[in-house]
């Protein structure tokens, strides 16, 4: 099992996606938590009592993983769908006849790397976004304070779960234009639905709702 392992890591490693996606990932995270956090300190003080007092900034600080989980997801998507795009997945059955250790080595590595990318730009969305609003002068916290250290690591986390849902439907749908919407959209999830979505290009159902026709 440990040879199946490095050769995942090697596989994931190589992708150009990998390194796109994980920019992307920072980008989106980091990035739009400090202009969500800049935007929410600067407004402030024209907030109502009452929004004042339910003011939160752990919250305000991490708003930008729901963005930035498309990333993660679109990743988990390319780890399988890829292959079958290439044909690389023929050499990959060739070498591990047993698809459930093949997608148990994948899922493996994928949720290693996610979880890992999750909780640093988790974290780094959160310290950046603190210091936004410190430099602000509207309310600000630490990692030390109660439940903000667990929030923090929960963003992280869900982070990486996403991404593992994207390997799901990748598996399901074996189409990376077939698998991401149907990821987003979060219809594809059992075997029959996912031929469906490869028999009707996947876009019309699972990105309008549309069943496709029944088979003769």
């Amino acid at each position: 099992m440990t040879g199946i392992l490095l050769s995942e890591w090697t596989k994931l490693r190589s992708l150009r996606s990998t390194a796109y996606t994980l920019l992307a990932l920072a980008a989106l995270a980091v990035g739009l938590g400090v202009l969500i956090s800049s935007g929410a300190g600067d407004g402030y003080t024209e907030l109502a009592p009452a929004e004042r007092d339910a003011f939160d900034p752990t919250q305000v600080s991490t708003q930008s993983y729901l963005a930035a989980q498309l990333a993660l997801g679109v990743l988990g998507v390319l780890v399988v769908s890829g292959e079958y795009a290439t044909g690389m997945i023929r050499t990959s059955l060739t070498a591990v006849p047993r698809r459930e250790r093949l997608l148990a080595a994948k899922a493996a590595v994928f949720a290693a790397v996610a979880l890992v990318a999750g909780l640093v730009v988790g974290f780094g969305a959160f310290l950046l976004g603190q210091a936004t609003l410190a430099g602000q002068d509207a309310p600000h916290t630490t990692l030390a304070e109660p439940h903000v250290l667990r929030a923090v690591a929960g963003a992280g986390l869900y982070l990486a779960t996403i991404g593992l849902f994207g390997v799901a439907v990748g598996t399901l749908v074996r189409s990376t234009a077939g698998a991401s919407p149907c990821w987003w959209r979060s219809r594809c999830w059992s075997p029959r639905s996912a031929r469906d979505c490869r028999a009707a290009g996947a876009n019309a159902w699972c990105g309008g709702g549309r069943r496709p026709p029944a088979r003769a």
